[in-house]
């Protein structure tokens, strides 16, 4: 194993549970309709390859699906994702749609890629845009992940006022009703799900 390489301690969640996303209860009447989670891409590969993710990066991507199992089983969120979405690759780095790429097998879902933040929202929100989706999951890179944010109805009041460049593990949890409207911000550590040590 390379020695960048970092051991993880993972609680394992069962296949129906990421399938569910969480019990089967019945949700409150103003329960949100549609969720997003925005991430940044994961650790990338030193100065040789910084285009790819690095060890540490390729298990916080394996770790996604059950740390955001986990998340909406907290929430009594009942739905998968349904809707992957990356920036879109180029020649210097292809870490966003990397790091969705675990997730995408575990689904079924193949990752659409997507140039520019300013094309995020009509991706997404097009009434034309079929089939519909419930829970999408974003990986974006860190220079205009904020801008996103904001882009998708995030209240500047509620998002931090900057991406520290060694922040890996935040998740930004947009709900919606379903006139469209952010219901809830939430920014989340997934490190408090999976922990990544050093071996």
């Amino acid at each position: 194993m390379p020695a960048d390489y970092r051991r993880m301690r993972l609680r394992r969640l069962p296949k129906r549970q990421l399938q569910s996303g969480g019990d089967a209860c019945a949700a409150p009447l103003d329960s949100p309709v549609r969720r997003i989670a925005l991430l940044r891409h994961a650790e990338k590969r030193g100065c040789e390859q910084p285009g790819q993710l690095s060890g540490v990066g390729h298990m916080r991507a394996f770790a996604l699906p059950h740390v955001l199992a986990d998340l909406s089983r907290r929430d009594g969120w009942l739905l998968a994702p349904d809707r992957l979405i990356a920036a879109a690759d180029t020649p210097r780095s292809r870490r966003p749609s990397q790091t969705l790429a675990a997730l995408g097998r575990r689904l079924g879902l193949r990752v659409l890629q997507v140039d520019a933040a300013a094309a995020l929202p009509s991706s997404l929100f097009d009434p034309q845009i079929l089939p519909d989706w419930h829970f999408a999951v974003i990986s974006w890179r860190r220079s205009s992940i904020l801008r996103v944010a904001r882009l998708l109805g995030a209240a500047p009041q509620d998002l931090p006022a900057e991406w520290p460049r060694e922040l890996y593990d935040q998740i930004i949890l947009l709900d919606y009703d379903a006139a469209g409207r952010v219901q809830r911000t939430r920014c989340v550590r997934a490190d408090q799900e999976v922990q990544l040590r050093d071996g």
